[in-house]
């Protein structure tokens, strides 16, 4: 009775290097065509089993027939066709390069944001010095015609009382001079007295 052999569990992810081989193309152009699955697509050394149909589809080109996925390696008579088809992948690879490749990355993003950060920053306390400037000039402007105001309310004043002090200045009385000789008008009056009594 032959012995049966337990067949060894299989890993839950495939390394890298698995694919390169799994797909016969190079480990940059497969990092490439993860790219937009994985942020960490050019450090990863592994990828979950679970995703293989996601990245297969990402390499049309190079899926094996679907009775030999199971099996890596290719037939003998379809073995001179994996250069030409890796060559196509990579061509296709690199053609799309360029749009991956432009991409910021997390130091250029953080780099960017830091400037945006700074330029923002210096905006905003040029607008708030401008501000502070712009007051304390309103504020001067407003004291110096506060003081103007009240400049002219006060001299204002001080006109009407001068005025008014004015109004009560009289004219001053002529005097009549007394034109009577007194001791003449005596003398007139008595002497008619006397002539009246000798009568």
């Amino acid at each position: 009775m032959a012995r049966t052999t337990k067949q060894p569990e299989q890993p839950e992810t495939i390394t890298i290097a698995e694919l390169c081989q799994k797909f016969e193309i190079s480990e940059e152009v497969l990092r490439l065509a993860i790219a937009d699955l994985y942020p960490d697509f050019d450090t990863l050394k592994a990828v979950p089993k679970a995703d293989l149909d996601q990245i297969t589809a990402k390499i049309p080109t190079l899926l094996p027939p679907s009775n030999s996925r199971e099996n890596p390696q290719p037939e003998p008579e379809h073995q001179p066709q994996a250069a030409p088809l890796a060559t196509q992948a990579q061509q296709q690879q690199i053609t799309t390069a360029p749009q991956q490749l432009q991409q910021p990355t997390i130091t250029d993003l953080i780099t960017r944001q830091v400037g945006e950060e700074v330029q923002l920053v210096d905006a905003i306390a040029d607008i708030r010095n401008q501000l502070v400037v712009n007051v304390v000039t309103a504020r001067n402007t407003e004291l110096v015609e506060t003081l103007n105001q009240n400049w002219q309310a006060q001299k204002a004043g001080y006109l009407g009382t001068l005025n008014g002090l004015v109004e009560l200045a009289r004219e001053t009385t002529p005097f009549t001079p007394d034109e009577i000789n007194l001791q003449a008008e005596i003398d007139a009056a008595m002497s008619a007295l006397g002539k009246k009594l000798a009568s």
